[in-house]
């Protein structure tokens, strides 16, 4: 994790009904740095600088897929 911020209010949907939740940048081995959000299914208390992690794909809708990442198991 690069940095990340977290957000407390949104009242696009379906971003309201997350918050609060977070978006990180994440720097991967190959040298791209990417955005996505915080794994909702982890407590934002384990998001740190400098943690590593791994990307799942959430799907919201048939066309759309959103990265989220969580700590390396």
């Amino acid at each position: 994790v690069h940095t990340y911020s977290v957000i407390h209010q949104n009242p696009a949907p379906p971003f309201s009904d997350w918050c609060p939740y977070a978006v990180v940048l994440v720097d991967l081995e190959e040298g791209v740095r990417i955005m996505g959000n915080w794994d909702r299914s982890v407590d934002l208390d384990k998001l740190a600088v400098g943690l590593p992690v791994e990307v799942t794909f959430e799907a919201i809708t048939e066309e759309i897929s959103l990265p989220r990442f969580r700590p390396v198991a």
